[in-house]
C-alpha cells in the first residue's frame, strides 16, 4: 500500500513540454515542473545489478521525454484513466499523470525504490502542507504535516514484482489499463517476452502503451528499433497490437531517443 512519509531534502525539475509538430489548436508549450527526493550518497553511487537492481534510483533522460509529450497525448482524458508506471523507479511519468487525475499503478522490481523513492516523489508532488489547508474526511496525512486530499491516495498502488510474476499478482489478474508509460524498459531484448505477455494483457481494448527509449542500446541488444520489430512480427501480437514510432529526439549529443506507441487494436 502507499504510505505516506515524511520527506525533508528534495531537488526540483522543470520540464519544458514538447507540443506536436502539427499543432492544429496552437496549443501553447506548458512548462512541467516536479519536485523529486534527494538522493542520498550511497543511493547515488549504486549499479545496475541484472536481475536484482535496474537502475530505478536514477532519473533517466529518456523519463524526460516521455513528460515533454504527456500534455498532448491524441486522445488520452487523463481525469479518466487507469495507468500503469511500468518499471516506474521515480515514478515521475506516472506522478505527472496523477496531477492531472488520473489512477495510476506504480511497478517497479524494487521494493525499497517503491518505499523510499517513488512514494516520497507522489508525497512531494501530490500531497500539500496541511497546516495551509482544511483536511476532508478522505485525506491522509503524515507525521511532518502533510496530506493527500482529493482521494489521492485512493488513486494510488504500488506493486513491487518482475514483469514474469506481476500477471499473476491479484490486483493485476483481472485489471487493465487504458495508458502505459514506460522510459529506458526496452534494453533487453530477453525481456521482451515478458513485456508482451503485460501489453497483452494489460493493455484495455483501445489503449495505448508509450515506451520511451534510446533507438539502440550497445551491447546490451534492444532499443526502440528492435522493440518495434518484435511486436509487429511476434505471432500473439499481429493484428493485436500496433506499433510506431510517436516521436524522435535527436540533440547531436547522445544516441537517438524514440518514443513509441503501441495500441491494443
Amino acid at each position: 500500500p502507499f504510505v505516506l512519509r515524511p520527506v525533508s531534502l528534495s531537488t526540483e525539475l522543470t520540464i519544458a513540454a514538447e507540443p506536436p509538430a502539427e499543432n492544429p489548436n496552437n496549443q501553447a508549450a506548458e512548462q512541467i515542473v516536479l519536485k523529486q527526493i534527494q538522493l542520498s550518497a550511497e543511493q547515488q553511487k549504486q549499479e545496475v545489478t541484472k536481475g536484482k537492481y535496474e537502475g530505478g534510483l536514477k532519473v533517466w533522460e529518456c523519463s524526460k521525454d516521455l513528460l515533454k509529450l504527456m500534455p498532448y497525448l491524441e486522445g488520452v482524458d487523463w481525469t479518466k484513466s487507469s495507468v500503469l508506471d511500468l518499471g516506474c523507479g521515480h515514478g515521475l511519468p506516472g506522478i505527472a499523470a496523477l496531477q492531472r487525475g488520473a489512477r495510476v499503478c506504480f511497478q517497479d522490481l524494487n521494493r525499497d525504490v517503491l518505499t523510499d523513492i517513488t512514494s516520497s516523489n507522489i508525497v512531494l508532488n501530490c500531497c500539500h502542507d496541511a497546516a495551509a489547508h482544511s483536511h476532508t474526511e478522505q485525506s491522509a496525512s503524515d507525521s511532518s504535516g502533510r496530506s493527500c486530499g482529493d482521494n489521492v491516495t485512493q488513486r494510488v498502488s504500488l506493486v513491487c514484482s518482475t514483469w514474469a510474476d506481476m500477471l499473476t499478482l491479484p490486483p493485476l489478474q483481472q485489471q487493465q489499463f487504458n495508458v502505459i508509460l514506460s522510459a529506458e524498459s526496452i534494453y533487453r531484448e530477453e525481456y521482451y517476452g515478458d513485456l508482451k505477455r503485460v501489453l497483452l494483457q494489460c493493455l484495455a481494448p483501445g489503449g495505448k502503451a508509450y515506451f520511451a527509449a534510446k533507438r539502440y542500446y550497445f551491447g546490451l541488444g534492444g532499443g526502440t528499433t528492435v522493440f518495434a520489430n518484435y511486436i509487429n512480427e511476434d505471432p500473439e501480437c499481429v493484428g493485436v497490437l500496433g506499433v510506431r514510432v510517436y516521436r524522435v529526439f535527436e540533440d547531436a549529443r547522445s544516441n537517438t531517443r524514440e518514443v513509441l506507441e503501441v495500441v491494443r487494436l
